[in-house]
């Protein structure tokens, strides 16, 4: 048993801050610095701006029918697992919130704008003549034997000719890595409606660059993108 004049014996949170007072690049793998750069510049730009992707997959889907307009749709349906359903399954949101966190809607939105991002939803959507008629159109199915975060989207135009795209590995698992580039464009959409696209890059490039600098760079684009929120919010 320790006494009250003892030192305190060396604990995980100690040797924890020891370790990682004394890591430096040099020491860490290439892959390690990598991926740490990728999840510092993925909550970086989820801080600044702060999607299953049954969406993603309805964008690629619709980019092979570059012709084809909302009224050419006669129904939609998106396949996904029952766990995953009962979290996304809105046909009638009335709230951003819920508009936000419907598959139906998300999905509606893309068939509308060709792409969609969650920061893009705004009240105004809510009531949109064109989202609300989209909205009966779409349904969702439980697919027991559909990965948890897999979807697979099945599109009948009013043709009668049908398309169909499925992932079973969305971007981001494991499996399935964000690359950079995919990190970098992710951050740009992130920070996007702060409308200074210029300090957005100057983050990317201090992030990707962070092991060549003392990190005074990068405090000082997140700085700059961040007072230019706040202007824009006055």
């Amino acid at each position: 048993m320790q006494t009250l004049n003892a030192p305190p014996r060396s604990g995980s949170t100690e040797r924890l801050a020891g370790f990682t007072s004394a890591a430096t690049y040099a020491m860490l793998p290439a892959a390690t610095v990598d991926y740490a750069k990728k999840l510092l510049l993925d909550g970086i730009g989820c801080l600044l701006a702060g999607t299953r992707s049954a969406p993603g997959r309805m964008a690629a889907l619709l980019a092979r029918h570059p012709r084809r307009a909302a009224q050419d749709i006669a129904a939609v349906t998106v396949r996904c697992h029952p766990s995953a359903l009962r979290e996304i399954n809105d046909p009638d949101p009335r709230t951003l919130l819920a508009a936000r966190l419907s598959m139906q809607f998300n999905v509606a939105l893309v068939i509308d704008r060709r792409g969609v991002f969650v920061g893009d939803i705004t009240d105004r959507d809510l009531a949109n003549p064109r989202i609300r008629d989209l909205l009966p159109r779409i349904g969702l199915e439980e697919d027991p034997d559909m990965t948890l975060w897999g979807n697979a989207v099945f599109v009948r135009f009013r043709d009668g000719s049908t398309d169909q795209h499925q992932i079973l590995l969305p971007k981001g698992d494991p499996e399935n890595p964000m690359t950079w580039e995919d990190m970098e464009t992710k951050f740009m959409k992130l920070t996007d409606p702060l409308g200074n696209a210029q300090a957005g890059r100057r983050v990317v490039q201090a992030v990707r660059t962070l092991e060549r600098s003392d990190g005074a760079f990068l405090v000082g684009a997140i700085d700059a993108m961040a007072r230019g929120a706040r202007r824009e919010t006055r």
